[in-house]
Parts: C-alpha cells; sequence; structure tokens
C-alpha cells in the first residue's frame, strides 16, 4: 500500500533543531578523537591496508606481493578509499579514521531525517530523539578510531533507508541515486548486498510497489557487475578467502555462539534501545502512531531480518556487537518511537518529556559503567602499539625473503614488507580450505600444518617487555606471553629456538626462529 504522508518529504527544520544535531555530531567527533583516542585500533583493519598498501606501490591487490592473489578482505570500496588517501602521501590508519569521523556526523543527520520521515506533523524536537539516542551508544562512537569500515557501512545503511522512508525509489532519478547507494553499501563489505535487498525488500512488502523495487534492484546489479566481473577473474575463489578460513557450517553450536551474541548486545551493550525499540516497533505496527505505520513495519522488518541474520552467522569477536553497530541507527529511530510513545501514554508536559528524555539518554550510557573494551584490541599477547613497533623492526633488520608467521595478520605485517603466513588462513588459502576447526577468528590449524609450511620465524604473540629476561621467560610454560600451548611453543620441537630480539631501545620481544 502507498502512504504519502509517510513518504513525503517532511520540511526543513528549525534551525534549533539543525544545530542541535551539528551539536552532537561534533561531540560524536570530540569523544572518539579525545576519549576514545588515536590508538583504538583494531587488527583486522590493517589487513586491508595491507592490501591498499601493495595497491598503491604496483604490487596488485594482493596480500603478499609476488604470490597469488588472495581475497582476505571483504571491504573492497573503503580500502579502495583508504588506497586514494595513501596514494595522496596520508597514513593508512589516519585516512580511516578521519573518513569514518565525517561518515559519523552524517549519520547522525540521516538519523534525523529518518526520524523525521516518521514524525509526519509532530514537533521537528521529536525526531532529535533518535540522533541522541544513538550518539549515547558506546559502539556508536568507537569505531571511527579503530579503522574497520563499521561507520562508513553503517552511514550507507542509514542512507538507504532515508531514501526509501522518503520513496526517492519512485522516480527514475530517484531509483539511480537508491541504486547506487545500495550498490555502495555491497561493496562497503562483501555481505553488504544482504542488508541492500532486504532494505528494498521491506520497502516492498509495506508498499507493494514492485516495479520500483524491481528498478533499483537492477540499478544495483549493472553497477556491481563490473566489480564482480573483475574479481572473478583476479582472484581463485567466487567467495573471499574470509568465508572459507570461518565456514563452521549450520551447528547448534554456531547458533547458540549467535544467540549469546545478539543475548549480549541487549543485555550488556544497549538494554535501554532494545527495550524501547520493541515499544516502538510494537506501537507502531498497531498503529498507535499515526502515519508511521508503513515505515515502522519497513525498519522493524529490516532489523528483525539483521538479527536472525547475525545469529546463523554466529555473530564475530570484535568489540561492541558490531554486527549489529551496523543498523543502530533503525534501532534508535525505532528507540526514538518507543519512547514518544510512552510519553504520549503517560500525557508527560513538555518540561516532563525534557526530563525524562535526559533520563533516558543518560541511561543509555550506563553500559560504559561495565565496559571494559574502550582500550582497544589490546591483551597480554596482544598491544597494538607493540605489533607496530614489532613490524617496523622486522622490516628493517630481518631479510626481505623470510616467510613470518604470525595469527594477528594486520598491524605487524602492515608494517612489514617479508611475506606473511596467516596462521588463520584470513589470507591463506590453504589454511583456509583445510578440515581444521573454524570459529569467529579463522582456522585452527596445528604444529604439524604450521611446520609443514617452513617460516623463518614463528610469532608467538605481539607485546614487548623491559629485558630479555622479561621476555624470554613471557613465552615460557606459564609466562604472560604464553599462548596457545597447543600450538607455539611445540614448534620448539620441530628444529626451532626462542630468540629476543631488541624492537626499540629498551624494548625486547621473543619469537621462535628457525
Amino acid at each position: 500500500m502507498n502512504d504519502n504522508r509517510s513518504s513525503s518529504t517532511p520540511s526543513t527544520p528549525p534551525l534549533g533543531a539543525a544545530a542541535l544535531i551539528a551539536g552532537l555530531a561534533v561531540a560524536a567527533a570530540l569523544f572518539a578523537l579525545f576519549v576514545v583516542g588515536q590508538r583504538y585500533w583494531i587488527d583486522d583493519s590493517f589487513i586491508s591496508f595491507r592490501y591498499a598498501r601493495n595497491w598503491v606501490a604496483g604490487n596488485g591487490l594482493v596480500f603478499n606481493a609476488g604470490l597469488p592473489p588472495v581475497e582476505g578482505y571483504t571491504n573492497f570500496l573503503w580500502l579502495a578509499l583508504t588506497s586514494l588517501g595513501m596514494r595522496l602521501g596520508f597514513d593508512a590508519i589516519h585516512v580511516a579514521q578521519a573518513l569514518s569521523v565525517v561518515a559519523q556526523g552524517v549519520t547522525l543527520m540521516l538519523t534525523f531525517a529518518l526520524a523525521r520521515s516518521f514524525a509526519g506533523t509532530r514537533p521537528a524536537a521529536h525526531a532529535l530523539i533518535a540522533p541522541l539516542l544513538l550518539v549515547g551508544q558506546v559502539s556508536f562512537l568507537v569505531y571511527p578510531m579503530t579503522g574497520m569500515e563499521t561507520t562508513f557501512f553503517t552511514m550507507l545503511v542509514t542512507a538507504g533507508a532515508v531514501l526509501l522512508a522518503r520513496g526517492r525509489h519512485r522516480t527514475i532519478g530517484g531509483r539511480i541515486t537508491t541504486g547506487l547507494v545500495l550498490a555502495a553499501l555491497s561493496t562497503a563489505r562483501f555481505d553488504g548486498f544482504v542488508l541492500a535487498f532486504l532494505l528494498i525488500g521491506a520497502r516492498w512488502l509495506v508498499d507493494r510497489d514492485l516495479r520500483s523495487a524491481i528498478a533499483v534492484a537492477c540499478v544495483i546489479v549493472v553497477a556491481l557487475a563490473g566489480y564482480h566481473l573483475w574479481r572473478l577473474g583476479f582472484y581463485p575463489t567466487a567467495l573471499p578467502n574470509t568465508f572459507h578460513a570461518k565456514t563452521r557450517g549450520l551447528t547448534a553450536e554456531k547458533l547458540y555462539a549467535g544467540v549469546r551474541y545478539v543475548g549480549g548486545w541487549v543485555v550488556l551493550v544497549a538494554p535501554v534501545l532494545a527495550v524501547l525499540a520493541t515499544i516502538g516497533t510494537g506501537t507502531g505496527i498497531r498503529g498507535a502512531a499515526r502515519g508511521s505505520r508503513p515505515l515502522v513495519r519497513m525498519l522493524g522488518i529490516v532489523v528483525a531480518v539483521q538479527v536472525v541474520y547475525v545469529i546463523v552467522v554466529g555473530g564475530d569477536w570484535m568489540p561492541h556487537k558490531r554486527f549489529l553497530v551496523h543498523v543502530g541507527p533503525l534501532i534508535a529511530v525505532l528507540a526514538g518511537e518507543g519512547l514518544i510513545a510512552v510519553l504520549r501514554h503517560i500525557g508527560a508536559s513538555r518540561v516532563v518529556t525534557a526530563g525524562l528524555v535526559f533520563v533516558v539518554f543518560v541511561a543509555t550510557l550506563a553500559p560504559w559503567l561495565d565496559n571494559r573494551s574502550l582500550d582497544g584490541d589490546r591483551s597480554k599477547f596482544f598491544q597494538p602499539e607493540d605489533a607496530r613497533t614489532i613490524g617496523e623492526f622486522l622490516d628493517r633488520a630481518r631479510p626481505a625473503d623470510d616467510v613470518i608467521a604470525i595469527e594477528w595478520a594486520g598491524i605487524l605485517p602492515f608494517h612489514c614488507r617479508q611475506t606473511v603466513l596467516d596462521t588463520f588462513g584470513i589470507t591463506d588459502r590453504a589454511f583456509a580450505e583445510s578440515d581444521r576447526r573454524a570459529d569467529a577468528h579463522g582456522r585452527w590449524i596445528t604444529v604439524e600444518d604450521l611446520v609443514a609450511r617452513a617460516p623463518d620465524l614463528v610469532v608467538p604473540a605481539c607485546a614487548v617487555y623491559p629485558s630479555a629476561e622479561a621476555a624470554r621467560a613471557a613465552v615460557a610454560p606459564g609466562g604472560a606471553s604464553h599462548y596457545r600451548a597447543a600450538l607455539y611453543p611445540k614448534v620448539l620441537e620441530h628444529g626451532y629456538r626462542v630468540e629476543v630480539f631488541e624492537v626499540a631501545p629498551g624494548a625486547f620481544w621473543a619469537a621462535y626462529v628457525r
């Protein structure tokens, strides 16, 4: 069915509302830059940066220069944008962080625009609730500093939702624009096509405009045709290597992991948002929010199916439930509808409304009090800054033809030129297609698998210590960096020895050397 009122373009928001949105965007950027800081890096982001580095250097879109190509990334568009910044002379991580901070601000504005599509004749102030709830989510605020494509991808999801919610897909120009945005979404992450076609399908389910849905889908297919023809001609597998490395099949264990993943988001990351979004979806579908019912159904379908998809794939290991960050703005809009429904039900005055909105905003911050992951990808086995230091040392001190085996295939490999053997199989086809156990990290190879490839140096951990004795003790049984005892220490039985390197003045690191 068509709903002209819900899909029409809202009037320009008042100056005060626009100023508040701009203030939220600036506050979010300042939080990312100065509270999270410049060192909240996720190692996986540097995998695609290494591909970009080789691409810029003329070695092709490969992880190891001179070796057959393996598609160990899933974020081509993000990789391409990063490589463009690198061609201009900028550091990869700074390019990614800058682009992400911009995408974060744009996402807040798009969230407001999406909420305005629901508002109808309601005051513009009601639409401010959604971006306010979104900016209260630690997951939304920290990801710009990680180097991952998450924030950029979230922006494209939200942009597609806005275009469809406002009925842009009903005109020829709008169909092209919407299709191109959703095509970009499909290349920003390999599985982005799931959300792209989910958005189209959800819009069709509420307005039954099959002609427009097919037209947008055709634009996506045409836009992606050239890219995928190149992919299939360049890489040896139809799906990215990461799919083979992490595939576990549809098992009870995988579904349980997915349920725990979603449950962790509901209970620990965004409990207030989850409750309000449930209320908003329910009241919207019942028609309590006059004029917004089709759009509530549309967003509700997208969020529900994304949750099912996350359960089926078993989630992932990254902090703050990354796969649900992608639909965070849509959830925030539904949560805003839920809060408005509650306020209407209790007949709150303007003063009470403002007070309750503030209380809810503060409540969204509560999970931060028990959140240990604001320090980023850090552990006693892996420190991002140490990984960079070790990588730079290997680049200048070890032979260029060394083969380095490592589980953390991002930051350290990005900073060195040697061939890198990724022991999780993300960038290694042979390991990825082995019959070893797989999980959200990749394949868990055996010591026999590892030594058969004869790496010159095996990296047991990316952490440095203040003395050679401390570094050596760290990789010994029971030591601070004694990691995966069934794999790394076992290489000592196959012709390897522990060697300690001074990777920087007063910084020592131990590895296994053949």
